[in-house]
């Protein structure tokens, strides 16, 4: 997020974004105003989300943003 603030970086061209570890960008770092005004400067593209654990965070910023998704687990 700082790097778009700082700079006139352009997310125009994106196509895909990937978030790994999502538990811990939502849970113990707090990211989650940053990734939706992150994902607000981005055209519609694929998203993919990976996460060993799932928390209620994650769940409601999932269901909201994502569509056509699969619930992998083990």
């Amino acid at each position: 997020m700082q790097l778009l603030v700082e700079t006139d970086l352009q997310l125009t061209r994106i196509q895909t974004i990937v978030f790994d570890e999502a538990d811990q960008l939502f849970g113990e770092n707090k990211f989650e105003k940053e990734l939706k005004e992150i994902l607000s400067k981005c055209p519609s593209s694929q998203r993919l989300m990976f996460s060993a654990t799932i928390t209620p965070d994650l769940t409601e910023f999932a269901l909201a943003g994502l569509r056509d998704y699969s619930y992998v687990h083990q």
